[in-house]
């Protein structure tokens, strides 16, 4: 294991931290508050994370998400690129999967703005695949209620396969929606069935009622460093 030397800052004051019990899971909140930027990119941005907002009375989601947090890192992995072809998944479909919506947005997002989002309660998750949990989607990264998705958000209003997540061919990150009951919203705009939509870092992604953040692991820092 890497040895870290001269890596961590000051610590937090401890008038800060009365909202730590609300952030998951907490060796990432520790790193956040304990480790220089620089250092936390390198050992979490191995991918992109999704904050996923945790609200009063949502015990169940939270103790999905915290037992998918306990799968050993080593069986996780992240995405590919976006191949040419899917198995089970029809002509159509994936010809619409290929061509994602362009961002709306490319501003560097309001770090103050994120913190309104997940300052009441947030579960931080990487965005990637359990490597038992491969099939028809091939690369991507599925959401939903059922357990054998890749994230598991355990809610009524979230459909057992909600959306999915994928790394196009040009290294960009997509969301779509799975033909779900309740909808995929991107920056509260709802997305067409499978039809993707370009995410950038800071992005809101609603699945069903469960409000998400897209982030790259520099703002996960700023985030935690700032709540």
């Amino acid at each position: 294991m890497r040895i870290l030397r001269h890596a961590r800052v000051n610590a937090i004051p401890v008038s800060s931290r009365r909202s730590l019990e609300h952030l998951e899971p907490a060796d990432l909140v520790r790193a956040a508050r304990t480790l220089v930027e620089s250092v936390f990119v390198d050992e979490f941005g191995h991918s992109r994370w999704l904050a996923i907002r945790l609200s009063p009375g949502e015990a169940e989601m939270a103790a999905a998400l915290r037992a998918g947090s306990r799968i050993d890192r080593s069986t996780d992995r992240p995405p590919q690129l976006l191949e040419f072809h899917t198995d089970l998944v029809a002509r159509e479909d994936l010809k619409e999967m290929e061509e994602p919506v362009p961002p709306s947005k490319r501003t560097e997002p309001d770090v103050d703005a994120l913190v309104e989002v997940i300052g009441g309660g947030c579960h931080f998750r990487a965005l990637r695949k359990r490597r038992d949990a491969a099939g028809a989607l091939g690369e991507r990264v599925s959401i939903g209620r059922a357990l054998n998705q890749d994230i598991v958000l355990r809610h009524p209003r979230v459909s057992k396969f909600h959306g999915f997540f994928q790394v196009t061919r040009s290294g960009e990150w997509s969301v779509a929606d799975a033909r779900s009951k309740n909808g995929t919203l991107v920056n509260g705009v709802r997305l067409a069935p499978r039809k993707p939509r370009i995410v950038v870092n800071g992005d809101r992604v609603a699945f069903g009622s469960i409000e998400t953040l897209f982030l790259e692991a520099p703002m996960v820092w700023r985030l935690l460093r700032a709540i």
